[in-house]
């Protein structure tokens, strides 16, 4: 495993320059229920956790100064040295060691962040989940998390399943009481990521956030000018071989979501077959109500109208049958 973050300097003007320990973080400003469903409750100051950028652009973004300290290395499961680093939604938890991305000491490294946003309208909350291929957060209930996404489900999952074939799990999955930690390296990755994964039916969030980057480095310069508060015992050359300086950004202040909804509905449906029957035969509310006239109303007054009229017709045969005809001339007959 690549050498964890053992200290960094946030260009924040509250932190002033101060390393942040990863063995315990304490973090100045309280941290609220955010979920990509909800959002921030109304109201959220900005500076609450998960923060916000004020903006687009670096100076505007965050920079993270972070020491590999090359010299004390003395495991690693990479052939290379350095930070990984992964974009992830806050509410899940990062498989680093799978899905992420090397940061080269030495270096100056720039993340152009764009965000993939996905929403849903509330009218497909009906449909079957197996139709809609998305699952809302009231919907489903994990065990170890309190918000459903993909990626959360899918993670406990390998949780349960590694549970259930070798009593314990990998010490990055979520665990509970009656759980322990391995403390043996089992093989079975091939396991978890093969066809014996029992399938857990992880649907995509009908909510979700995720992040693509583009990357991009350069060597520091050896003309680094650095505080000499900031440099301690250690000399300009030792920056230079070890300290990654790390830029994140977005590109935009503003971007384009992806909503799933219904594709027909019934007022699509009622649009779309109104257009084309007024297209063809002149159709409208009016020429409903004369096709139900003729079929109903018009059809009902024919029958009353014919059966009136042979009614009449045996009334008339049966009044000529009581008179005889008599001619006026005798001549005539």
């Amino acid at each position: 495993m690549e050498k964890s973050l053992q200290s960094l300097k946030m260009c924040n003007p509250k932190t002033k320059g101060h390393e942040i320990s990863d063995l315990n973080v304490t973090l100045p400003h309280p941290s609220v229920d955010w979920t990509p469903e909800t959002g921030y409750p109304p109201g959220t100051p900005v500076h609450f956790l998960p923060w916000r950028p004020w903006g687009a652009g670096t100076h505007l973004g965050l920079t993270i100064v972070m020491d590999s300290e090359l010299d004390e290395y003395y495991c690693s499961s990479e052939a290379s040295t350095g930070f990984k680093i992964v974009l992830h939604n806050p509410v899940e938890t990062p498989k680093i060691a799978t899905f992420g991305t090397f940061i080269s000491p030495g270096e100056q490294t720039q993340y152009v962040i764009q965000p993939i946003i996905n929403i849903a309208t509330q009218s497909i909350e009906g449909v079957a989940e197996d139709k809609r291929q998305c699952v809302f957060s009231n919907e489903r209930r994990l065990r170890f998390y309190r918000t459903y996404t993909q990626h959360n489900c899918i993670l406990e999952c390998e949780a349960n399943f590694t549970l259930s074939f070798c009593e314990c799990v990998m010490y990055y999955m979520p665990i509970a009481m009656e759980m322990r930690l391995s403390d043996s390296l089992t093989n079975i990755t091939k396991i978890v990521n093969g066809t014996n994964r029992p399938k857990c039916g992880c649907l995509p969030g009908c909510y979700g956030l995720s992040y693509t980057k583009t990357q991009s480095a350069s060597l520091l310069s050896g003309k680094l000018k650095i505080k000499p508060e900031l440099l301690g015992n250690k000399d300009p050359q030792y920056f230079e071989r070890n300290i990654a300086v790390l830029h994140l950004f977005f590109q935009d202040t503003q971007f384009t979501g992806f909503m799933k909804g219904e594709l027909f509905g019934f007022t699509e449906f009622l649009s779309n077959t109104g257009g084309l029957l007024g297209l063809f035969m002149g159709f409208s509310f009016l020429s409903a109500f004369e096709a139900f006239y003729f079929l109903s109303l018009r059809l009902w007054c024919t029958v009353i109208r014919k059966r009136k009229i042979e009614s009449e017709l045996l009334e008339t045969e049966q009044a000529d049958k009581k008179f005889k005809h008599m001619f006026p001339f005798p001549f005539l007959r």
